[in-house]
């Protein structure tokens, strides 16, 4: 590659945020939707009313279908509102009201 590619030496900016290795390592990476709520609901138990984690691949349409199952399931929850990745895969945060 060094043939006919030049190598950009200037250094890469300092990250602001630990956010993804926040995610990381505290286990707040899943598969489906459904592993998502089951901790989602876990912590709503516990009080808190945000959540979030990274779920890769992301369906929106699974993971509205998960919401509705524990919005019926839970008479403490009133509503939930979520902000999604607009690709396949990334961080979802979700409110509990």
């Amino acid at each position: 590659m060094s043939q006919n590619h030049t190598r950009n030496k200037a250094p890469f900016p300092k990250s602001e945020t630990k956010h993804a290795t926040y995610i990381v390592n505290r286990r707040l990476v899943f598969n489906n939707s459904a592993d998502f709520w089951r901790e989602a609901r876990k912590e709503f138990c516990r009080g808190d009313l945000e959540f979030e984690g990274w779920i890769s691949p992301y369906n929106e349409e699974e993971f509205r279908t998960e919401m509705k199952k524990i919005l019926q399931e839970d008479n403490n929850l009133r509503s939930c509102g979520w902000i999604g990745p607009k690709s396949g895969e990334g961080s979802v945060r979700v409110l509990f009201n």
